[in-house]
């Protein structure tokens, strides 16, 4: 069954790896979210995306608080970033097609819509959040929120 588009974009919670200013996705290809667009999950199978028969979409998490449980943010390391790597987390409006899973969301559409950083970093995230338009919060990363 799919869930039929809502009225209001769903918010879920990623984690982004940055770059000159830029937020890339974490976990596949390093693909560059534009600012100011839409991301649209794709495919190479031919169907609708996402598609509960496969795994394709756009991963968010439910809570912040579950990026903690799934691994991808670490106290001694900002957010387990590869060596030399920054990546910041944030909530990401979900929009489209939606799968609900245990963990979150698959969805076909998405973009930032606070990004959430350690103090540490509050120069990146003014910068990043400037370039996408959008809010930052600065958090203490040792604990949950």
């Amino acid at each position: 069954m799919r869930v039929p588009d809502a009225i209001d974009p769903a918010v879920g919670y990623r984690v982004w790896l940055v770059e000159e200013d830029r937020l890339f996705s974490f976990a596949h290809d390093y693909i560059m979210w534009q600012p100011y667009m839409p991301f649209e999950a794709v495919c190479s199978k031919d169907h609708e995306v996402p598609d509960k028969n496969c795994s394709c979409g756009l991963y968010a998490a439910a809570t912040f608080n579950r990026l903690f449980e799934m691994g991808y943010t670490k106290s001694y390391g900002m957010f387990a970033a590869p060596e030399g790597r920054i990546t910041v987390a944030g909530q990401v409006k979900l929009w489209g097609a939606i799968i609900p899973a245990s963990t979150g969301w698959r969805a076909q559409f998405a973009y930032p819509q606070k990004l959430l950083v350690p103090y540490s970093r509050w120069k990146i995230a003014r910068k990043v959040a400037a370039e996408y338009g959008v809010p930052f919060q600065l958090y203490n990363l040792e604990r949950k929120h």
